[in-house]
């Protein structure tokens, strides 16, 4: 799971949803966090599993809340951009866990009063990783989840995204693309237009972008195509710069892509119906906590996730 992350993470990204979601974590989610902040108190500590670039600690940091943050990640991650520029107000320097496992945190016993994730925990071992919150949790400390739903709008768009990514075209379009670049690589630009290697090439890409472009009807569109073959023309528009900049633009689409089918492939994977809720509820129960509650949430576009609360 690292790098496909990790590399999505590095794009710049600040909630799991990626550009489906602009808004992130305000709305429904915000407002559970905010319920969350308000249980704690000055000075108590709060360790985020699965942080990604730290949406949670953007909003602990524009309210004002005096508490410590330990955000851990099994990517490789960084506080986003918008957080940096907050932390000169922080009482308490944030603690960034990055490429760290929820099954072995480097944290002492009962350090930790609120333990939270954003869709984060589940694509953890639940086994090993949720003794692992027990033992850092402190007497009477919380955990409060919010966990991909199997009926929610967020694995329904996730499977949509899956069925829609077709492999075939995707290899086509960068192949060509590839070829372009050789050409001009060792021929140079002047020549792209008298090879009739590069022009096949070029008219295989425009077909593919016909295909995939001409539908903008959310209902009956391929997102997940409309999305590849809109960033894969983008090379046109750096054409004109240096050829190391160019064969990085095709080597990061290809990889980001692929990228791309693993993320999503992930989402739906670990996303609970009700017996799987039940039975991660039993396993939090082995280890000791107990559980406060389990509810679905909902937000404007529908079902969202599964909230779950629990106390030590």
């Amino acid at each position: 799971m690292k790098n496909h992350w990790t590399d999505f993470w590095r794009s710049g990204h600040s909630t799991t949803f990626g550009a489906y979601y602009e808004k992130g974590y305000e709305g429904a989610i915000g407002d559970w966090w905010q319920g969350v902040l308000a249980q704690m108190q000055e000075g108590q500590t709060v360790l985020d599993i699965g942080c990604g670039n730290t949406a949670l600690l953007t909003s602990l940091l524009q309210s004002g809340k005096p508490v410590k943050y330990i955000g851990l990640d099994l990517a490789e991650i960084q506080i986003n951009s918008i957080a940096q520029d907050l932390l000169w107000q922080a009482i308490y320097p944030p603690e960034i866990l990055s490429g760290t496992a929820a099954e072995e945190i480097p944290l002492a016993g009962a350090q930790v009063d609120q333990i939270v994730s954003v869709f984060g925990l589940e694509y953890s071992k639940l086994n090993q990783s949720v003794p692992e919150l027990f033992r850092v949790l402190k007497v009477n400390g919380r955990i409060n989840f919010l966990l991909h739903h199997a009926g929610s709008i967020v694995t329904e768009m996730s499977k949509k995204a899956v069925d829609e990514y077709i492999s075939a075209d995707i290899s086509l379009a960068i192949s060509n693309l590839q070829m372009i670049e050789d050409i001009y690589q060792s021929k140079g630009k002047e020549f792209l237009k008298e090879s009739p290697e590069a022009e096949g090439a070029r008219g295989q890409i425009n077909s593919l972008a016909s295909r995939y472009l001409s539908d903008t009807n959310p209902a009956t569109a391929n997102a997940t195509m409309f999305e590849f073959m809109t960033n894969l023309l983008k090379y046109f528009r750096i054409f004109n710069q240096d050829q190391g900049e160019r064969q990085a633009f095709i080597d990061d689409l290809g990889r980001e892509f692929v990228s791309y089918r693993l993320r999503f492939e992930e989402m739906v994977s670990v996303a609970k119906d009700k017996v799987e809720i039940n039975q991660f509820q039993d396993i939090c129960k082995q280890v000791g906590i107990e559980m406060l509650e389990c509810k679905e949430v909902y937000d404007e576009k529908g079902l969202l996730a599964w909230a779950v609360a629990g106390r030590k």
